[in-house]
């Protein structure tokens, strides 16, 4: 071989090598800096989306103060100075710990779990909507004296907070 196709040859690797190497580095880079914003997004959503247990916020529908004790096990402990005000810390603390928990039960007794998970709960749905619990719960639901029916509706705007309920007259079928 002579020396001009040599150094051709060695050109063209070099060319090849260096483009590699932009290559990797660019690619490198790429997978560092999503790493990096897939770290800082963990870390915002676990300081971000927990319950809030030492704090103190304000409830536009209570009518006095409530005081939600949590022990060193995570147990609440409602103090309350009547039964409206107390109904909605319960619903309160029952959405802060257990929201997910309380939709993923409301859509299974509905036999809509398919609408979140896909069409492979198809066969759950239906075998929970032809046992008609939800159907089964409104029945019973009508049962239920307006007492019970109003403590349910003040749990209810616990949960739901931004929920306009006139509370005042749930509350009054309480005392009656």
């Amino acid at each position: 071989m002579n020396k001009t196709k040599i150094r051709y040859y060695s050109f063209i690797f070099g060319y090849i090598k260096c483009f590699q190497m932009k290559f990797f580095k660019k690619l490198l880079k790429i997978i560092i800096g999503l790493l990096v914003l897939f770290l800082v997004g963990v870390w915002l959503f676990s300081k971000t989306y927990h319950p809030n247990y030492n704090d103190e916020i304000k409830i536009k529908n209570l009518s006095e103060e409530v005081s939600i004790y949590f022990d060193d096990i995570g147990v609440p402990h409602i103090y309350a100075k009547n039964q409206k005000d107390a109904y909605m810390a319960l619903g309160y603390v029952h959405a802060q710990d257990r929201l997910w928990q309380m939709e993923l039960i409301r859509r299974i007794a509905s036999g809509r779990l398919s609408e979140i998970f896909g069409e492979k709960l198809l066969g759950t749905d239906l075998f929970f909507s032809g046992l008609g619990l939800v159907e089964n719960a409104n029945e019973v639901a009508c049962w239920n004296n307006g007492k019970s029916n109003a403590m349910c509706m003040l749990r209810k705007s616990g949960v739901f907070l931004d929920q306009d309920l006139d509370l005042d007259q749930i509350y009054q079928v309480l005392l009656n």
